[in-house]
Parts: C-alpha cells; structure tokens; sequence
C-alpha cells in the first residue's frame, strides 16, 4: 500500500468522487440516477418535508417496508416523466411493482441510502437531515426553516426557490458562507475522504503492528516438552 494519503486509491477515488458529486449538482434540470438505475430528482428541503409528512423511515429510521420503498421513491421521482395527480402516482407504483421482489427490493434500498448520503454528505455537524432528531436544547424551528433563514438573509432568496434546491448544492453554499464570515480559520468534514483516510490510517497501522510474541512455557498454556 501507499505510504502517502494522497497517493493513495481508496482516497483518490474518494476524493473525486466528492468533487464530482458537488459540480454535477449544479446541472440544470437537478435530476440524478440512484444506482439500481430509477431517474429522480436530487433531493431538497421540500423532499425532506414530505418525506418528513409521510413518516418515511428513511428520514425517521426504523424498518423499511415495500410500501414505504415506494412511497418515498414516488417522492423524490423524476417530475418531467411523472405528474402529481393520483392516476399518475398509481402509474409509477404500477412500473416499479418489480421492486417488490426480495433481490430488487434490496437493491433499491441501497440505492435510496447511498442517493441519501451523498444528499448530506456536505451537511455541518450543526445541521441534521432529522428535523425531529433530539439535541441537547429543545428545537423552536425546524432545520429546514434555518436553511430558509440563512440563504434568504444572505442572498434574498425566496422561501420557495430554497425549498427547491438540492441539499447537496445548498450546503456547498454554506460552507461558501461560513468560510467568507468565520474569523477563525474553517475546517470541514468530507464525508467519503474523510472515510477513506480513517481506512487508510488504520491499514497503515495494522501494517505495522508488531507480530505478537509467542506465549512462553510458564503462561499457563500447555506447552510441549523435548524428550530426553
């Protein structure tokens, strides 16, 4: 292995990723492709809320079940290529009933959990994607008002066009905000290179870890004994 984080693969490969997920963010139509291939839309404030609405354990926790997997897919689904009506929502549950099957399902499920990472993976440690997530002091407002908050004092932007935007594009905003006000100087968490240097470190580490001694014969442990 590589005795230097940037040369070496797992944290290049990290760090590009990171990078290619923030430019690509800024395309205009905002739409994107879970892995398991399904085109939504990259996910928002108003995403949040009505996946917050509709109780979906992928912002909640808990258990997913095939109806939820549907439910929040519907959500976040590609609007050009769905309505919002219910005969259209009937219709998209109808194309993705396949998602039910055990294999799919999972794959699916990934899919929404890597799509939900990379959603937040920018996100300060200040900020939760759980607008109902417990703290240390009880919340006034939810995080979604905050972000509302920050970008309509800061830019003058609308409650509805924030709504709107990806969390991913968003928070990349932010930290543009925080670096530029901050006195101090500003680190940040890289949530994918952040990972991959931790790996890195630790593969380091285990590689050089001395080899441990051999027990002797009066550790307690039977030992053989030469004959005479």
């Amino acid at each position: 292995m590589s005795f230097r984080l940037s040369e070496s693969a797992g944290y290049k490969e990290a760090v590009a990723r990171e990078l290619t997920l923030r430019e690509t963010a800024f395309l205009c139509d905002d739409r994107t492709t879970l892995a398991n291939g399904i085109r939504v839309r990259l996910f928002t404030p108003m995403h949040m809320l009505r996946a917050l609405y509709a109780e979906s354990p992928f912002v909640l926790g808990g258990d997913v079940r095939e109806e939820e997997l549907l439910q929040f897919l519907w959500i976040i689904r590609d609007t050009a290529a769905w309505g919002d009506g219910e005969e259209d929502r009937q219709r998209f549950i109808g194309a993705h009933l396949h998602l039910l099957q055990p294999q799919a399902f999972m794959e699916a499920f990934r899919a929404v959990h890597q799509y939900l990472e990379e959603s937040f993976m920018d996100r300060p440690p200040s900020a939760s994607a759980d607008a109902n997530a417990p703290g240390e002091h009880t919340a006034f407002y939810s995080n979604v008002a905050e972000l509302v908050d920050i970008f309509g004092h800061e830019y003058g932007w609308t409650e509805q066009y924030i709504l709107g935007l990806p969390y991913v594009r968003l928070y990349q905003y932010l930290r543009c905000i925080i670096t530029r006000t901050s006195l101090d100087e500003v680190s940040f968490i890289n949530r994918f290179s952040d990972l991959a240097a931790v790996a890195w470190t630790n593969a380091l580490n285990q590689q050089h870890k001395p080899a441990p001694a051999a027990d002797s014969a009066d550790s307690g442990t039977p030992q053989p004994s030469p004959t005479s």
